[in-house]
């Protein structure tokens, strides 16, 4: 029965490479589920924060007021801005953030900010300033912040205190065993799971004081009435919520 169950999976995968990505060149690389629903979320009035440049620029751009999106890459990241040019999109800031030459002399256990409460030092350490990019912004900015890019663990502790009570957070490919720790980091949230053959992208939203987990096609549920909890105690801009 598991043969068979990762055989379907493969072929959905074949027919999401070789079919729908023929047939939908310009939305992003989410799942088909998860697009719907992004869609039906995002208002003309969103703030939105990406890590990940490419495609998904353009798609959000277009049904946002502000986007803002990082790259490490610079072919990626010249190749986002002149796809944002061809198509005169005005709201989007394109942030350029190279890998840090210097890492090692930053002390992750004294100066990373989550390692204290989380335990967790980032695999890619390199990416230090790329997952900071987003500390320029005050807290509950974002109604929306989608990470798909490097280090995504340590770009989920980054946005968590950007994220507005009633906003959500789009990760990327969740079917990834680096990225398994994901679910324990969110505890309490709500999480909305869409797969698509060996491809799954996962919405994951503040947790309420009723909270529920919602696995392979999700539900959208009531929003968050509270903001996030001071930076005091990290752990807690995970699990709870504040005004």
């Amino acid at each position: 029965m598991r043969l068979i169950y990762w055989l379907r999976r493969a072929y959905s995968g074949v027919l999401y490479k070789r079919v729908y990505r023929r047939l939908y060149p310009d939305r992003p690389f989410f799942t088909p589920r998860a697009i719907s629903e992004i869609d039906k979320r995002l208002k003309p009035g969103s703030r939105v924060f990406e890590w990940g440049s490419g495609i998904s620029t353009t798609w959000l751009a277009k049904r946002v007021a502000e986007l803002i999106t990082v790259e490490h890459d610079i072919a990626w990241y010249e190749s986002t801005a002149r796809n944002i040019g061809a198509q005169r999109l005005t709201n989007v800031t394109l942030v350029y953030a190279a890998p840090n030459r210097h890492e090692n002399d930053f002390s992750w256990s004294t100066q990373w900010r989550f390692y204290e409460v989380l335990h967790h030092a980032p695999k890619k350490k390199e990416f230090k300033d790329y997952m900071s990019v987003i500390d320029r912004y005050p807290d509950s900015y974002f109604d929306c912040i989608a990470i798909d890019g490097r280090e995504r663990i340590g770009c989920l502790m980054h946005a968590m205190q950007k994220l507005r009570s009633n906003g959500f957070v789009i990760f990327d490919d969740t079917l990834r065993r680096q990225y398994e720790e994901l679910f324990d980091l969110t505890t309490g949230w709500r999480v909305e799971r869409y797969p698509f053959g060996l491809k799954e992208t996962t919405l994951l939203f503040p947790a309420c004081k009723a909270t529920q987990r919602t696995e392979l096609h999700g539900s959208a549920g009531s929003a968050c009435d509270h903001g996030m909890q001071p930076d005091e105690d990290i752990r807690r801009a995970f699990c709870t919520t504040n005004p």
